[in-house]
C-alpha cells in the first residue's frame, strides 16, 4: 500500500467516523492496522472511534494489540494507562505507569512530563496530594509549558491549604491561559480563604466570562457577593445557579 493510498484511507475512515457511519470507518481502521502495524494514527483513532461508541473492551483490546504490533509501544502504554484511570482501574494503571518510570530514560521529553502528569492526577485521586504535588512540579521542570499544569498546581496547594501558593499558581496559570476559567476560578477559591471577598467576586465573575453555564461559578461568586452584604446581586447570581443546575 503506498503513501499515497495510506493518505486516503485514513481520510476515508475520518469522514465515515464524522457521518456516524462508526462501522464503516472501523472496518478501515481495521485493515489499516492488520497491514500496516506501525500505522500508529490508525490505532489512536481506532481506539478513540470505539471509546466515543462507548466498548471499553474494544479500546482496551485495541490499544493492548497497538504495545505488541505498533511502531510507538511507550505511547500506547501511557494511552492504555489513561483508559484504565478513566474507567476506575487505578491498579493496572499504575502498573503501566510505573512499567514506564522504569524506561524513563528512554522516553521522549513529552513522554516524560505526560508521566509525571498522569502520576499526579492518580495521586490526586488517591488523595496523596504532596506526592501529587511534587509530580506536578515536576511536570513544569521538564515542560513549562505543558498544558494548564499550574491550574492542577494550584488545586492541589489549595487541598493541602497552602493558599497563598495556589493564588500564585493560580495566577501563573492566568497569563499562561488566559481563556481558562478554571484558572480564574482556583484565583477566587483561593481569594476566599483569605476573606478577600471583592477580589474573589471579580475573579469569579472572570470565570463565569469565560464559561456562563457553568452553576459551581454562579454560586460561587453569589457566595461572595452575600459576604460583601450586596444581597440583591448575591440573588441574581444563586438564582441563576439553580437556573443552571436546579
Amino acid at each position: 500500500m503506498n503513501e499515497l493510498h495510506i493518505i486516503d484511507q485514513l481520510r476515508q475512515a475520518r469522514d465515515y467516523a464524522e457521518q456516524g457511519k462508526s462501522l464503516h470507518a472501523i472496518q478501515i481502521y481495521r485493515q489499516l492496522c492488520s497491514s500496516i502495524p506501525e500505522l500508529d494514527e490508525a490505532w489512536f483513532e481506532l481506539a478513540g472511534l470505539y471509546a466515543a461508541s462507548r466498548q471499553p473492551d474494544a479500546v482496551e483490546k485495541v490499544l493492548l494489540s497497538a504495545i505488541e504490533r505498533g511502531s510507538n509501544s511507550a505511547e500506547f502504554q501511557w494511552r492504555l494507562a489513561m483508559f484504565y484511570m478513566m474507567e476506575g482501574r487505578t491498579d493496572k494503571a499504575t502498573r503501566l505507569l510505573r512499567r514506564l518510570e522504569d524506561r524513563n530514560r528512554l522516553l521522549s521529553p513529552r513522554l516524560k512530563a505526560l508521566l509525571q502528569h498522569s502520576f499526579g492526577q492518580l495521586r490526586f485521586e488517591q488523595g496523596k496530594l504532596a506526592d501529587a504535588e511534587q509530580h506536578f512540579l515536576r511536570v513544569v521542570r521538564l515542560d513549562s509549558e505543558f498544558p494548564h499544569i499550574h491550574e492542577w498546581i494550584a488545586e492541589v496547594q489549595l487541598a493541602r491549604k497552602k493558599h497563598s501558593l495556589a493564588l500564585k499558581s493560580a495566577r501563573v496559570a492566568q497569563h499562561a491561559h488566559a481563556e481558562s476559567w478554571r484558572a480564574f476560578y482556583l484565583e477566587g477559591k483561593a481569594l476566599v480563604e483569605s476573606s478577600r471577598w471583592a477580589e474573589a467576586a471579580e475573579a469569579f465573575e472572570s470565570s463565569i466570562d469565560r464559561n456562563p453555564d457553568e452553576a459551581t461559578l454562579w454560586h460561587a461568586c453569589g457566595v461572595a457577593w452575600m459576604k460583601l452584604r450586596q444581597l440583591e446581586k448575591a440573588r441574581r447570581y444563586i438564582t441563576k445557579a439553580l437556573q443552571l443546575n436546579p
